[in-house]
């Protein structure tokens, strides 16, 4: 996240003049072949930019599609409050037929609580999960899959093997598809960052990041959600938490291991950011 100077057109019938207004990064994301990029605003707006990104003399003017995504349209009741973007992932969906096949950008979006709401009065969505497709010029349709929460910053993961969304809250976490929520897990814990280990030889792990209430520590753990296990464990000293966590893939050396899905030189790397 940053704070970005960006121009732009003056339409108040200034003759092509422009102005400058600072806008404050809070997501982005870029679509594996480069030909697309979502850019999550705190103001709760999308900007999505298709068209040669790999170009090095690439102009955002000269884009093939610029477009803006308001996420608090997606909602039936907005709120004069904005709903900051907190997480971006671009996936494939391969359907059946294959005419609604195509690019998908899941989007989650959340707002701080009002502590000072009165227990009368009708508290407005936190936040909301929604999955755009992306694949055509704007507008967009868009899928809602969760209209009452979404998740705080760094806290949501896109497992690249199945082209699933895992969301990380307070209580546990949420697996959602292109159209729908399909499971959760009970996984208490103020979460701090989620990522997942996918690649041809495991696949299902999660990384969360969470703070424990009892040691009153940050534990990093790396779940195997669907068999219901614990394959790593380790708690940070007092006064650290974790920013972030990446995660890669190392391949073998040799097209033989590669085939084989084995070897010494294959492995997942997770690489926490603790501050």
């Amino acid at each position: 996240p940053a704070n970005v100077v960006v121009p732009v057109a003056d339409r108040s019938g200034g003759g092509g003049r422009s102005q400058s207004t600072t806008v404050y990064i809070s997501a982005f994301a870029v679509k594996d072949d480069g030909c697309q990029i979502a850019v999550g605003l705190r103001s709760g707006k999308v900007l999505v930019v298709s068209g040669d990104l790999g170009d090095p003399f690439f102009q955002l003017d000269k884009a093939n599609a610029y477009s803006t995504i308001h996420v608090d349209e997606t909602v039936k009741k907005p709120s004069a409050i904005p709903m900051p973007v907190t997480c971006l992932y671009f996936g494939t969906s391969y359907s059946d037929p294959p005419q609604q096949s195509g690019t998908r950008l899941f989007v989650t979006a959340e707002r701080a609580s009002n502590p000072r709401r009165r227990s009368s009065e009708r508290e407005e969505p936190l936040g909301v999960v929604v999955c755009y497709n992306t694949t055509h010029a704007a507008p967009f349709p868009a899928v809602l899959l969760d209209d009452e929460r979404g998740c705080a910053e760094q806290c949501a993961a896109l497992n690249p093997k199945d082209h699933e969304l895992v969301v990380g809250r307070d209580e546990g976490a949420c697996y959602f598809t292109f159209e729908d929520r399909t499971w959760a897990f009970s996984l208490d814990g103020r979460k701090q960052a989620v990522a997942t280990l996918s690649d041809n030889f495991i696949s299902d792990l999660v990384v969360v990041a969470s703070h424990n209430e009892q040691s009153r520590r940050t534990d990093v753990n790396i779940y195997d959600l669907k068999n219901k296990f614990v394959a790593f464990n380790f708690r940070l000293g007092p006064d650290q938490h974790v920013a972030r966590i990446l995660t890669g893939y190392t391949a073998p050396t040799s097209k033989q291991q590669h085939t084989a899905n084995h070897g010494p030189n294959a492995c997942s790397t997770a690489f926490v950011l603790v501050v």
